[in-house]
């Protein structure tokens, strides 16, 4: 495999859903005590939707928590296509865990290449989820304006760039529209507690790149991106253009966790 690749993950619980937790080399042997010097990786992907027979980005998912990347602590999540279950999900995994890093996937049909999404726009989700849900007037967050819109603070020109020259397999491109669905949604809900996010939008399966050459490039993403926030600063509020500090952030997360946003 890979060198980004590490070894097998161990399972942990969070409220009854399984995580599972990568360990590389320098992890301990019962996966609890993990080195503090590797950076913490949040990595989902979605369930099934609609009438397609597997969701892309899930079985990347799965495929990097069977390996792991290496010198990381990689924590991977399905996340079910419903929005009330993202606004509740989301905030505790960034409770839970305190990522470094939070990349959320997701998959685009019509999509031929990896997509890395440069922001999300907190309004107009009006498509209904698995549950035939939409969110209450359409909002990810509804005490902020609906053209509210937020972006990570890597620069992704600096990625793709960087991407090209790396050898991957999957050519990798950048967006900034990532289609006002779940996708946008968790996007959006992430970016609000930390710029530290982004959104990767995964082909289908074999069309025409296999999940292992996926994951390989999705590896080689992370991995660039741990690099360049090295290389950064702190981000500032408004590099994500944020309207509440992450502190504020924090304290409403028990809130937005016991309230759902969506209506049938």
């Amino acid at each position: 495999p890979p060198a980004a690749y590490a070894t097998r993950p161990v399972d942990l619980k969070l409220n009854g859903s399984v995580i599972s937790l990568a360990k590389s080399s320098s992890d301990s042997l019962n996966g609890v005590c993990l080195s503090e010097k590797e950076p913490t990786v949040l990595l989902t992907g979605f369930g099934l939707f609609r009438d397609y027979g597997h969701n892309s980005s899930n079985e990347v998912v799965k495929a990097l928590a069977e390996t792991g990347i290496a010198g990381t602590r990689l924590v991977t999540k399905e996340v079910p296509v419903e929005y009330d279950t993202v606004s509740s999900v989301v905030p505790r995994l960034w409770e839970e865990f305190k990522p470094d890093l939070v990349v959320h996937c997701g998959m685009n049909a019509t999509a031929r290449n990896l997509v890395v999404e440069n922001q999300a726009y907190n309004g107009s989700y009006c498509a209904a989820d698995n549950k035939g849900a939409v969110p209450k007037q359409g909002l990810c967050c509804g005490v902020s304006p609906q053209n509210e819109r937020l972006s990570t603070c890597f620069d992704l020109v600096a990625l793709t760039g960087k991407l090209k020259t790396a050898g991957c397999p999957v050519p990798v491109e950048t967006s900034n529209d990532a289609g006002r669905y779940l996708c946008e949604f968790i996007y959006f809900t992430s970016l609000r507690i930390s710029p530290w996010t982004v959104f990767i939008h995964v082909p289908p399966i074999d069309e025409p790149y296999s999940v292992q050459e996926l994951a390989c490039t999705v590896s080689t993403i992370i991995l660039q991106l741990l690099e360049q926030k090295k290389s950064m600063g702190k981000p500032t509020a408004s590099d994500a253009k944020l309207e509440k500090s992450q502190s504020q952030e924090k304290q409403a997360i028990a809130t937005r966790s016991s309230e759902s946003n969506c209506s049938l």
